[in-house]
């Protein structure tokens, strides 16, 4: 998360290329923003992503692999087994969770290579780097990190009045809303 909030806040454009041990993970940042990311953990490939969560089925996949002339992702649009809509989803589900897999590293390490950091992908991220931070903390973080984070209970916690962080969009519940407006300062964890 502090990575990426510097690189937001610096208004960064380039690749992120974050790795431990054998994976590789890289984040394309435009303007301090994540519009893209890839993976050499076969557990984030598409058809991976797909039949954890019901959508094709293990033998749909393995029929699709066989043809390696165009990405699964289209193949799977032509044999029928899945709808344009929902690669579309699927695509930004699978760049949303390599992103978020990286909240789960206790270590590794980084390089950014500042420059030009589109690809050829034409489906990319439309969301706030407060929503990937967001997200990551709140759906990959144990409670004891979060805790080693922000701090025990005790601690004060106050709104960054930053205009910067006001003006990002979270995609915040009625009661994550009620949570944030009271950290006005003079309440505890």
């Amino acid at each position: 998360p502090q990575i990426l909030h510097n690189l937001y806040i610096s208004a960064q454009s380039g690749i992120l290329k974050v790795d431990n041990g054998e994976i590789e993970k890289t984040i394309h940042i435009m303007m301090g923003k994540p519009i893209f990311a890839s993976s050499n953990d076969p557990k984030d490939r598409m058809g991976a992503l797909l039949v954890r969560r019901g959508i094709i089925t293990e033998e749909q996949l393995e029929e699709s692999l066989k043809e390696k002339h165009q990405r699964l992702g289209t193949i799977l649009v032509e044999k029928g087994y899945l709808e344009p809509e929902q690669l579309v989803t699927a695509v930004v589900d699978q760049v949303e969770e390599i992103i978020f897999s990286l909240f789960e590293w206790d270590e590794g390490s980084y390089s950014f290579e500042p420059g030009d950091p589109l690809t050829e992908e034409v489906i990319t991220l439309n969301l706030s780097t407060a929503s990937i931070i967001f997200g990551g903390v709140k759906n990959r973080y144990s409670a004891q990190r979060l805790e080693n984070v922000v701090g025990p209970p005790d601690r004060i916690l106050k709104k960054n009045p930053d205009p910067s962080y006001v003006s990002q969009e979270l995609p915040l519940s009625r009661e994550e809303e009620e949570i944030l407006n009271a950290a006005e300062g003079g309440k505890t964890v």
